[in-house]
């Protein structure tokens, strides 16, 4: 059974991590706070493309919301 409350991640890393197959090798570069509810990650990929990803808490869990190129 899946419950609201089981959306989302412990941290914006996880959440900027999760839309990515392991094959593109993602990882985090740094994390750009804009509030305390939401933040930017900035993400590497193999071949070399950087990515900003915006997550924000929602009801206590991050999610990602939306990406553009870095």
């Amino acid at each position: 059974m899946s419950h609201e409350d089981d959306r989302g991640f412990d941290s914006p890393e996880e959440a900027a991590l999760s839309g990515w197959d392991p094959e593109w090798n993602a990882r985090v570069l740094r994390v750009e706070i804009e509030t305390a509810d939401s933040v930017y990650v900035f993400i590497e990929t193999e071949p070399s493309h950087p990515m900003r990803v915006h997550c924000q808490r929602m009801n206590g869990r991050w999610e990602w919301t939306s990406d553009s190129s870095a």
